[in-house]
């Protein structure tokens, strides 16, 4: 590697005290090289949950991009039309409704775009009578074929109207069902049941209708398109989209198919949804199952081709997955470690080229559901989650998909569990105080970088520290993170980290350093929970400063004219 010759102050700070450099990792932002332009997308989350962490979200964060779920499988049908809509349930009061309403008015004013997602068959138009409830909170009825698709959409087009009543000012983008590969809201060839302890087994028997993957993929085609017509009926300029794939191998094929579908009959995409919580995780664990192996096309074959003769697809169908799995793992192969670094960017890419080559150039790619897990998990309360969702935004923002909802802002219910943590998803302790978890400070740090302001180049020697840096006319910005990605964290890991800011186009500066780490802005370890500067300064010239950044480390450097 080029050796780099560091800012004056910096190489002063290393020639007194050398041994605070020796084999710090290199961060070296140069002022004067632009990426281009940064459009922010920290202000977009999955919105619901306390008033309070709305209002604070929507100051403190941002508007980009809100989305909410609309369930309909409580819909109940009489001689007077439909009633017990969702906001009237169990989940949702109708006075929690009218404030979240009433906070995404606000946003809207700001520039936020809204997702509203609409999914739930109920028991009298569904195809089954199974009130089971296994996964997604969902009973078994809610995720089969309606019996009659029309009246489906009539039932989507009331509830949009409702929504209008309830002032709802506008719906950018509605999403049709999601995860359907993975049997979330739409059923599987093989449905998961409970055993009689409540665990949940996966592949456990199949669906009541006896359909293969085929003919449930065939059903959710049917579905989309009526939900489609539904929307139209009430909002004619509706912009319409799905499927909130999750783009494991599966995922490739549905969103071929899918893509081929929409091409061929018409029906409206104008964004396309994926999901996918523990990202890492699951791309570590297929390149282990690759292990030495060439990955090619006979391979690819081979171990999948029995499979998806069994699932009901053709000869020609199982050409095309083979044509698309094989360039999916071959490229995740090559990549090896930079596609679990870059998780986004990679899925991106493969999603965005199989539209690209459905004649779909112009749909949008929205990333709705992501986190560190699923579940609750340890990681969502730690500086892990916010380690996670910084490294995630830098690489979202560099990626084909142009806008995010992290799953979740805050739990509508008070929970006494581990003083409100419980390993609960949300940016917020779920004990009614709304005290922020150091997953949404990080969202704000990565909010301070500014909107539409000019990206310029981070070099990082080290690939497990990750940077984005902006500027403006009298300022710069670094924001940088240590994360590896592991289920079992050590937090007793740290780093030197020499930052170095060069070409500076004023001689006087002061600056600020944040930080959230196992000491600071970080309620889970009784710092914080707001927060913290935890250096300031001033200096000349350029900027240069040697800091131990700890593993899941979060810092924002900014530095700005005097």
């Amino acid at each position: 590697m080029k050796k780099r010759v560091l800012v004056p102050i910096l190489a002063v700070v290393c020639f007194v005290f050398p041994s605070l450099c020796a084999h710090a990792a290199e961060i070296v932002v140069d002022f004067s090289r632009t990426q281009g332009s940064l459009r922010n997308i920290a202000g977009g989350v999955n919105f619901w949950g306390q008033k309070e962490a709305q209002k604070r979200f929507i100051e403190e964060v941002g508007t980009d991009l809100y989305r909410l779920k609309i369930r309909l499988h409580r819909v109940k049908k009489s001689d007077g039309g439909y009633t017990n809509f969702p906001w009237q349930g169990d989940d949702l009061t109708l006075e929690d409704m009218k404030t979240i309403v009433r906070n995404m008015n606000v946003a809207k004013t700001r520039g936020c775009q809204i997702i509203l997602q609409i999914y739930g068959i109920p028991a009298w138009l569904s195809v089954s009578k199974d009130r089971q409830v296994v996964t997604n909170n969902l009973p078994n009825f809610a995720k089969y074929p309606p019996e009659d698709y029309n009246e489906w959409a009539k039932l989507v087009s009331e509830t949009i109207r409702r929504l209008g009543r309830l002032e709802l000012k506008q719906v950018d983008y509605y999403e049709i069902f999601g995860e359907p590969n993975a049997g979330s809201t739409w059923y599987t060839r093989m449905m998961p049941c409970k055993e009689k302890g409540g665990a949940i087994v996966y592949g456990c028997r199949p669906n009541e209708l006896g359909h293969n993957a085929v003919q449930v993929m065939k059903e959710f085609f049917k579905i989309y398109k009526s939900s489609a017509a539904g929307i139209r009926n009430a909002d004619p300029n509706a912009k319409i989209g799905g499927m909130a794939v999750i783009p494991n191998p599966s995922g490739i094929w549905w969103t071929r198919f899918f893509a081929e579908y929409v091409k061929s009959s018409g029906v409206p995409l104008d964004f396309y949804s994926w999901h996918w919580y523990g990202i890492d995780d699951a791309l570590s664990f297929v390149l282990d199952k690759l292990g030495s192996r060439e990955v090619t096309v006979s391979f690819v074959r081979r171990y999948f081709e029995d499979k998806l003769k069994n699932q009901g697809f053709s000869e020609l169908e199982i050409n095309s997955i083979i044509v698309d799995l094989h360039g999916y793992l071959k490229e995740l192969k090559a990549l090896n470690q930079k596609a679990v670094q870059y998780p986004y960017s990679f899925v991106s890419s493969h999603l965005k080229r199989i539209l690209n080559q459905e004649g779909l150039d112009s749909t949008k790619l929205f990333l709705t559901e992501w986190n560190v897990n699923h579940v609750a998990d340890r990681r969502h309360d730690t500086h892990y989650g916010a380690s996670f969702i910084t490294r995630g935004l830098i690489d979202i923002t560099g990626s084909s998909t142009e806008g995010q909802n992290l799953y979740v802002l805050s739990n509508r219910r008070v929970s006494h569990y581990d003083q409100g943590f419980g390993g609960f998803y949300g940016l917020f302790r779920a004990n009614g105080k709304n005290f922020p978890k150091a997953s949404f400070n990080a969202f704000k740090l990565f909010s301070m970088l500014g909107n539409d302001i000019d990206r310029i180049g981070v070099n990082v020697s080290d690939d497990n520290i990750y940077g984005i840096a902006t500027r403006g006319n009298d300022s710069v910005s670094l924001l940088i993170t240590y994360y590896v990605m592991t289920r079992n964290p050590n937090y007793g890991l740290s780093k030197r980290v020499a930052v170095s800011i060069s070409n500076l186009p004023f001689s006087k500066y002061t600056y600020e350093i944040y930080s959230i780490d196992q000491n600071h802005s970080n309620s889970y370890y009784g710092s914080g929970p707001e927060l913290e500067v935890v250096d300031h300064g001033s200096g000349s010239k350029d900027f240069g400063k040697i800091i131990a950044l700890p593993i899941y480390g979060v810092v924002l450097i900014k530095v700005e004219r005097t």
